[in-house]
């Protein structure tokens, strides 16, 4: 039998997993084949050792197809078992089978995950293949001893103040974190480094938290879960990566993921530093040149008993009320009270709901959204499914970290075919929140059975076409903030000449 690198607790946690993830008759954990091509049941569920290669013999087969192409498969309904031209196979009575190969490090099968039911009108979904196949890949690497923790009794909940990071404060800690546990230092003496030699005080503050919950008997997922600034997702990928004994190198895709989604944040940020620079400089001359520049002039004109235009009498009387002490004071009352309403986080959040709304709205915005928050998406999904977390709660927990409203709004209908047995790329195109490249690319991956891998690159295209997209739209919004600066400018200066001309020609 080829050398598996599953420990005992190792093949324990994926039966256990696998009976909670599909509902069958017969589950069965099987290693091999040896070189006769014999295979040994390691644990079963609805049957004995004995009776799997005996009296109610599973799919043999299946598993042979299995290993030659070392890919999933899966029936939804009997007849697609005809193609399996096999008399016991038949006399089985088997109706429905999912079978996903695990592979060890060199990428040989080296073990079966085995269901199937003889129930009438049994059958497997999609979804169920995708989730025993994501929790083959999150086991596929060097054996570790899951701890089983007892559920606490009350919640955990973090002692002190919550420690706000900056998001580079975030990658970097993550970043060391998983440097330190990767050469081999264990996870309390690397925190303990990171309290006492981390640059950031909030990072060495937060290693210090972090290192006295660990030493109460907590997880580093409960305790990153206690601490209540992270997200769902960064929770969720380091509770996985503590049950399947990665945790340096899903701690470094981790890092290397936030700092993507940092560096697309900041680029979005900077291209929007000098349009919203022009904007204000607009506005201010919207707000002072009637006050300092127009307002003496125009009310000269007036007590000469001249009739001014409309638009020099608009700014006439803009100018006369924010020169007025009541005028003044209400325009600082109402920045002020604007501000404040921002302090508070739902009204920050009705304010991007509202933001993303009206770029929704707008042709030439919706597609750089739309772009923006799908590689977001994506790339977050990627990230949990490599971990090994289930497809259901990864498309829930990239879609409630990615802060979008859209997204959130069409979560329910996404999560609905899913579980109806749709598959990913199907369920992504019916929510027409995605590009049209994405369904095609997706479907070609879920065929080929490897999904995690390819949202990973098709998260990157997305990002390439945002970035590009980004650039076409700096460059035309520019020119376009200039034209209406020059308008201004005319307006403003057309309010002063009107009246001089007007005057001119009473002479």
């Amino acid at each position: 039998m080829n050398d598996t690198t599953l420990s005992v607790e190792h093949l324990g946690y994926l039966f256990t997993k696998l009976k909670a993830t599909v509902a069958a008759q017969r589950v069965l954990v099987l290693l091999g084949p040896d070189e006769q091509g014999s295979w040994t049941p390691a644990l079963t569920h609805g049957v004995t050792a004995e009776q799997a290669f005996g009296d109610e013999p599973i799919a043999l087969p299946v598993l042979v197809k299995v290993t030659q192409q070392m890919r999933p498969f899966f029936t939804e309904k009997a007849d697609d078992l005809a193609e399996f031209d096999s008399n016991a196979l038949l006399l089985s009575g088997i109706q429905a089978v999912l079978c996903v190969p695990l592979l060890g490090g060199r990428g040989q099968v080296v073990g079966m995950l085995y269901a199937d039911d003889s129930r009438p009108a049994a059958g497997f979904r999609y979804t169920d293949m995708l989730n025993v196949q994501n929790l083959a890949q999150g086991l596929r690497a060097r054996p570790s001893r899951p701890i089983a923790r007892p559920a606490p009794a009350a919640p955990i909940v973090a002692s002190g103040p919550r420690i706000r990071l900056r998001s580079q404060e975030e990658v970097a800690f993550f970043v060391q974190l998983s440097t330190l546990i990767k050469a081999g230092i264990p996870l309390l003496q690397g925190l303990e480094a990171l309290a006492k030699q981390a640059e950031s005080e909030r990072v060495r503050e937060l290693s210090e938290r972090i290192l006295k919950g660990l030493l109460k008997g907590q997880s580093l997922s409960e305790v990153l879960q206690a601490h209540g600034e992270f997200a769902g997702v960064v929770v969720s990928l380091v509770r996985c990566a503590e049950r399947s004994g990665q945790l340096a190198l899903s701690l470094e895709l981790l890092a290397q993921t936030l700092d993507k989604q940092r560096n697309r944040s900041l680029r979005l940020s900077s291209s929007l530093i000098y349009p919203g620079f022009l904007m204000l400089l607009a506005l201010a001359m919207v707000a002072l040149m009637p006050t300092f520049l127009l307002k003496s002039q125009l009310e000269f004109y007036q007590a000469q008993k001249m009739k001014l235009p409309g638009l020099s009498l608009a700014f006439l009387k803009l100018g006369q009320w924010l020169s007025h002490p009541l005028g003044g004071l209400t325009s600082v009352l109402l920045v002020g009270t604007l501000l404040f309403w921002l302090r508070r986080p739902e009204q920050r959040l009705r304010l991007a709901a509202l933001r993303q709304r009206l770029f929704e709205r707008l042709p030439w915005t919706r597609r750089l959204q739309r772009l923006y928050w799908e590689c977001l998406v994506l790339s977050s999904l990627h990230m949990l499914l490599l971990a090994g977390v289930d497809v259901l709660e990864g498309v829930r927990m990239a879609v409630e970290s990615s802060g979008s409203f859209l997204w959130r709004e069409k979560q329910p209908q996404i999560l609905a075919d899913l579980r109806n047995g749709e598959g990913l790329a199907q369920s992504l195109a019916a929510s027409r929140l995605t590009s049209k490249s994405t369904g095609p690319l997706l479907a070609a991956s879920e065929e080929a059975g490897r999904v995690a891998g390819a949202l990973g690159w098709i998260s990157r295209i997305l990002e390439s076409d945002f970035d590009h997209g980004l650039d076409t739209a700096g460059k035309v919004l520019e020119p376009l903030i200039m034209l209406l600066l020059g308008v201004l400018v005319g307006l403003i200066t057309l309010a002063s000449l009107l009246p001089s001309i007007r005057y001119i020609q009473e002479l």
